[in-house]
């Protein structure tokens, strides 16, 4: 009869606590990142269709414009 080392009992209950935490810290993520999006739109400075808008930037770096257009 052969038997089973001690270690090997240890090793899957690590690997079975890590795929948890991995899981668990995943769903926290996913959850976080579709808070973010949603938080930074709110940020953008909108500017009202058909006028000319002026923005002042403070600091240097690089700088993206969104264009919103209504839905099909």
């Amino acid at each position: 009869m052969s038997r089973r080392s001690q270690g090997r009992g240890v090793v899957a209950a690590f690997g079975l606590l890590v795929l948890c935490a991995g899981l668990v810290g995943g769903g926290v993520l996913w959850f976080l990142s579709t808070r973010e999006a949603n938080r930074v739109a709110d940020d953008f400075a909108r500017a009202a269709p058909g006028c000319t808008t002026t923005l002042t930037f403070t600091d240097p770096g690089e700088y993206f414009v969104f264009e919103e257009l209504s839905g099909v």
